[in-house]
């Protein structure tokens, strides 16, 4: 079977990614703003052309809006595509902003590279209002041209036809891009007097076309001419004293010329204003903007803690049923140790929390989902940097703190995107701020709980105060350890369509699994664990295992350590709320299911093994009875939810509703605050150490959890005036803080890049 290898190669935020998973049939991770792609990512199409079967490889390279661009991560899409041998390279261009992709384009034909050019968002090009003549572009540029609505099965069939035919036959662009004279006849001298380099002559002037330009990657390429510096440089000055003009700007201004008169030549758009246009003017006025901002996150979290509550009971009775209740009974029947009974009975409960995650998880995803798709992500980073800017910081970082909205280690990784370092620290310290959706089935079992009528507000307030100290933390870096410029915000918006619902189901449900698994393998670790310390009892006499024991070493650190949470209202009998939060250094996921297991173990209420063994729960009688009961809940909550009528019966059911009596409304507050701010999970300091270092991932923990405990206990205090000591630590803690900050960056150097 014959291979070729494609480099997929465009600028950022033109659908790269949605034509390599049209290609590959893959589920790459799509969002419509710029820095989706930070990695190469490689995938494989088993394709038959002309009757011989073919493999292609295709290569997912991050956007670049030139050749020569000075970004970390946009180097590697450079560096490809002027090293590595492809068969063909895959340039994919925005229908919609076509003239933006043109430059690098026209560099590319420039290089002479076998060229395929890809254009997107054919079903958006009608809307709004745009013609573009196709043929006559390809007959232009000398290169075949497909467009494509990548989320059509016809058109990603018919562009693996199209793609495998280029690669046989290899297409290169003859048209040819003359600059001045004195500057060709340069191109042409040095290409002779570097011959001794083996290079393609194409190659060749494309580096000292760069070296014109100001870029060395020839030097990098070859240390050895250095020497030649200086006389290169000289001629190079002497050439831009003669033109007239800098030479990156008289490059550009060439390179516009030929793509004025190609985009003169091949579409036609409407002067009036588009659909999108139109939207814009409402959602990214100056005055309203930001309000409309705020209420759509508010509807995204009232939908989904409203609706995905209805389904939490009806989710964790079935799994409790299936997952808790007929292991053990069967374990029971056949008289299985009572150690065996209680561990599977601890992973049944890891499950059967998993299970209650599914509503609320599922429709946060799916609403984010259709968010992204209808373009108002993208809005929502242009908003944020307007208000951002107003307070000194870059609004560029929020683009990858989006990301956090799912996953912190994502929102992490996704900083690669920004220029600096100064940025990428702060965005880093920023980030685990952003509520990931492993904290969303917390807050909302506490504002279940403890809120009843207002979950919804709750749940947004908690968005709402990380995101505000997310802005406070990079104000406050800013202005102390990292002063000096920052950069500002370049994005194209992407146009405004309807969601798909097939596209929307599907992204949404490769999201979703992917939480569930991980969440799934988190939690029933923890709760393993979790049980078997319950069960280790140290002595006198020594080490001995003892289930359910008040001594076990579970309980007794739990209860030592809960002292230093006193102060937020947290008591020493509920020694398992701070177990959780221990576990979810792990995983934030794993601190609903340690909150399960540990309250199941204390409650002398809850279901035992022997109960499950009584209920007889293997009978046809009691399974009919419990799912009928499941469904009649269910039931109950959802004209609960239509009518606003108050549901009883969530008083007396699970373990978790020892949250009830364990906390107050204003000690549960503190404590969601607490699971908000603190150091994030294990996963994520080691994508910051990856990222920035060991320092850097070790002081965002250090000062994560200090600020949430500092936060956390101001709160419970205010809510509760209990201790004016405590009240004016948290103050003077606040001072230190701020104070320290301030001192360390009197003594630091501004951070040059």
């Amino acid at each position: 079977m014959r291979e070729f290898v494609i480099g997929l190669v465009g600028t950022p935020n033109t659908g790269k990614t949605s034509v390599f998973n049209a290609l590959t049939d893959r589920t790459e991770f799509v969002g419509n703003w710029p820095g989706v792609t930070i990695e190469r990512k490689d995938g494989i199409k088993d394709a038959v052309y002309d009757g011989e079967d073919i493999r292609l490889k295709i290569i997912d390279l991050p956007g670049i809006y030139a050749i020569g661009s000075s970004l970390t991560e946009e180097r590697v899409a450079f560096e490809f595509v002027l090293k590595e041998k492809v068969d063909l390279v895959l340039t994919v261009i925005d229908g919609l902003s076509i003239e933006k992709s043109m430059f690098l384009t026209m560099q590319l034909i420039q290089q002479g590279l076998p060229m395929h050019i890809v254009i997107t968002k054919k079903d958006l090009l009608g809307i709004n209002g745009i013609d573009i003549n196709v043929n006559h572009f390809s007959s232009l540029l000398k290169l075949p041209v497909s467009l494509v609505d990548t989320r059509d099965k016809k058109d990603a069939k018919l562009l693996v036809e199209a793609v495998s035919r280029s690669c046989f036959e290899r297409p290169v662009s003859s048209l040819s891009i003359k600059y001045d004279s004195r500057l060709e006849y340069w191109l042409s001298e040095k290409e002779k007097e570097f011959a001794h380099i083996e290079l393609s002559s194409d190659v060749k002037r494309t580096l000292f076309l760069l070296l014109f330009q100001g870029d060395e990657e020839f030097f990098s390429l070859y240390p050895l001419e250095i020497a030649k510096r200086k006389k290169l440089q000289e001629e190079i000055d002497r050439i831009s004293r003669d033109i007239g003009k800098e030479p990156d700007i008289y490059v550009a201004e060439t390179l516009y010329s030929y793509i004025d008169d190609i985009m003169h030549r091949v579409k036609k758009g409407k002067e009036t204003l588009t659909i999108t246009e139109r939207i814009d003017n409402i959602v990214l006025h100056k005055v309203w903007g930001l309000p409309i901002f705020w209420g759509v996150l508010f509807l995204m979290f009232w939908l989904t803690t409203s609706f995905g509550g209805v389904f939490i009971d009806f989710f964790d009775s079935i799994a409790g049923l299936f997952a808790v209740e007929l292991p053990v009974a069967f374990l029971s029947s056949l008289s299985a140790p009572g150690f065996l009974q209680t561990f599977i009975m601890a992973i049944g409960s890891g499950i059967q929390t998993v299970a209650t995650f599914i509503p609320i998880i599922y429709i946060l995803f799916f609403l984010l989902t259709i968010l992204e798709d209808f373009g108002y992500m993208a809005r929502a980073a242009f908003v944020a940097d307007r208000s951002l800017r107003s307070l000194g910081l870059s609004g560029k970082a929020f683009v990858p703190l989006l990301l956090g909205f799912g996953c912190t280690v994502s929102s992490v990784l996704a900083t690669k995107t920004l220029e600096t370092k100064k940025e990428k620290i702060i965005s880093i310290f920023m980030a685990p701020l952003m509520s990931c959706g492993a904290r969303l089935p917390v807050y909302v079992l506490f504002a279940s709980m403890l809120f009843p009528r207002n979950a919804g507000l709750v749940v947004f307030s908690l968005y709402f105060v990380g995101i505000i100290l997310a802005v406070g933390t990079g104000f406050l870096l800013k202005s102390t350890l990292f002063k000096g410029k920052i950069s500002p915000l370049v994005m194209e918006l992407p146009p405004y369509h309807l969601p798909k619902l097939n596209y929307v189901l599907k992204v949404t449900w490769i999201r979703f699994s992917s939480y569930i698994k991980r969440a799934g393998i988190a939690i029933t670790t923890a709760v393993f664990i979790l049980t078997l310390l319950n069960t280790i009892v140290i002595n006198k006499d020594g080490i001995k295992l003892e289930p359910e024991s008040p001594d076990s070493i579970l309980i007794k650190t739990g209860q030592a350590i809960s002292p230093v949470f006193r102060p937020m209202g947290i008591e020493k009998d509920n020694w398992p709320a701070v177990a959780g939060l221990f576990t979810g250094l792990f995983a934030k996921e794993t601190i609903i299911g340690t909150l399960q297991s540990m309250y199941a173990s204390e409650d002398t209420s809850a279901q035992t093994v022997g109960d499950v063994a009584e209920d007889n729960p293997l009978s046809l009688a009691y399974i009919g009875k419990s799912l009928l009961e499941s469904f009649k809940q269910l039931g109950r909550d959802i004209l609960s939810l239509i009518f606003s009528v108050e549901d009883e019966s969530l008083e007396n059911s699970g373990a978790l509703t020892r949250v009830k009596n364990l906390f107050t409304p204003q000690s549960a507050y503190a404590y969601l605050l607490f699971v908000l701010i603190y150091s994030p999970c294990i996963a994520t300091i080691a994508a910051i150490s990856t990222q920035m270092g060991k320092t850097i991932a070790a002081a965002t923990a250090i000062y994560l959890t200090l600020l949430a405990w500092i936060l956390a206990t101001l709160f419970y205090q205010l809510a509760t005036m209990e201790s004016p000591l405590w009240l004016a630590t948290t103050l003077a803690l606040i001072l230190f803080l701020i104070g320290g900050l301030f001192m360390a960056g009197r003594r630091r150097p501004v951070m040059e890049e």
